[in-house]
């Protein structure tokens, strides 16, 4: 059985019956689906099916209650700041990046991790056999492979989970921004050009302070709150 909502269209109800039998008048009618209409079977397609029949523009226009509870937010804290951290990072001419969650060993620990507990049981590939505890060596590593493509300037970020151990609470969130500037010294394509030192030392500080801006910028997207 099914229910009648709304206001019965005229001429809606010779379609319906010549797809279904209905039976019964009032707010609950009965409707029984013929055999060969196989991909029938619920309520939602048989909703569908009357929809299609009468018309989407004849269909009043009914809004859920609401209610009057406050909303409830959609996103958690975490989504959130994810969410500010990847917009304040993006604003600062940094491109997202997705890396791989597992490393290579010697790599992992540098940053702190390459615990036993941390080790894949069965690494895809020998330089990918840990669980990443930072960020930085898959930026690191990605920064390296556009430079060898002959890209050299860009800035790298990833908002994305670490791993200090194998407990759920030890599956962190972290962000994290790589330029090519800071790592290499390159930047805007000038050190192609010339390779001299000073113009490379200078490049590299002025990139150490777009960082320091960026970090800066990042924490007071995050808490909601412009730093100076």
């Amino acid at each position: 059985m099914i229910s009648r909502s709304g206001t019965r269209t005229s001429g809606a109800s010779s379609g319906v019956t010549q797809i279904f039998r209905e039976a019964g008048s009032g707010p609950v009618v009965k409707i029984a689906i013929p055999s060969w209409r196989t991909d029938v079977h619920g309520k939602a397609d048989i909703v569908e099916e009357i929809v299609r029949i009468v018309g989407v523009d004849k269909v009043p226009m009914t809004p859920f209650e609401r209610g009057d509870a406050p909303r409830k937010p959609v996103l958690n804290p975490i989504q959130l700041r994810t969410r500010r951290a990847k917009r304040g990072l993006a604003a600062r001419g940094m491109v997202e990046a997705v890396t791989w969650s597992f490393i290579a060993k010697p790599h992992a620990e540098l940053f702190g991790g390459g615990q036993p507990e941390l080790a894949l049981a069965n690494p895809i590939a020998s330089d990918m056999s840990d669980m990443r505890p930072s960020l930085l060596p898959g930026l690191v590593t990605a920064v390296q492979a556009n430079i060898n493509r002959g890209f050299p300037d860009l800035a790298l970020f990833e908002v994305g989970q670490v791993f200090t151990g194998d407990r759920p609470e030890d599956e962190l969130i972290a962000a994290a921004g790589v330029s090519a500037a800071a790592l290499f010294g390159l930047g805007a394509g000038i050190t192609r050009l010339t390779g001299t030192r000073p113009i490379r030392s200078g490049l590299r500080q002025l990139a150490f302070g777009a960082a320091a801006a960026a970090v800066t910028y990042l924490i007071g997207a995050v808490v909601g709150t412009a730093l100076r």
